[in-house]
């Protein structure tokens, strides 16, 4: 089961604690927002994801649009940060309208991850909560639950090839190709 409190403090699927965070500078002073808050999905966030993420390309001479699964899954993330924040509570956030693609394409992969996974713990929390899942689902998905062993032992399954179960070439004669024969 996913623990309810950490450190005596209530756990907020819809924050996560970033390591670098987006690094903004007033004067000479670098500013981190290493605090990111979620927002639900909503349907429209995956038109608006589709949008983003769809390029306009040549292909034989004719415009077409095109998506990669990679662009589509960072406009979706971005969609889903309601805001940055920074940790000293004097600094204003940074609102969900003012970050774009390339706001998030400052950031090290390993927060992007962390946002990515925080967003999925997010969605199943959300999930749960509407009676899309049941507890015992949400706590074996949570608890790396592993399905039970059979007491039998089992051989570890052996690779096979497309030629597995054929005779090795040496055995065989040599067939000649259709169409060349001896001449004489």
């Amino acid at each position: 089961m996913l623990p309810h409190k950490v450190n005596n403090q209530p756990i907020d699927p819809s924050r996560v604690q970033l390591h670098d965070g987006i690094s903004t500078s007033i004067g000479d002073k670098a500013i981190p927002y290493t605090i990111v808050i979620l927002r639900p999905q909503t349907v429209a966030m995956d038109q608006r994801a589709i949008e983003l993420a769809e390029r306009l390309i040549m292909v034989n001479g004719i415009p077409t649009l095109k998506m990669s699964e990679e662009s589509y899954r960072i406009a979706m993330t971005m969609l889903r940060i309601e805001r940055f924040e920074c940790t000293d509570p004097s600094m204003l956030p940074i609102k969900s309208h003012d970050i774009d693609l390339n706001m998030i394409g400052r950031l090290h992969p390993y927060d992007l991850v962390k946002i990515e996974q925080q967003v999925f713990l997010y969605d199943m929390v959300e999930s749960l909560r509407f009676g899309n899942i049941t507890q015992a689902a949400f706590d074996d998905l949570f608890n790396n639950a592993k399905p039970k062993k059979d007491t039998k032992e089992t051989q570890p399954p052996q690779p096979e090839s497309e030629a597995a179960g054929t005779e090795p070439m040496a055995k065989k004669p040599r067939q000649p190709r259709a169409g060349i024969g001896r001449i004489g």
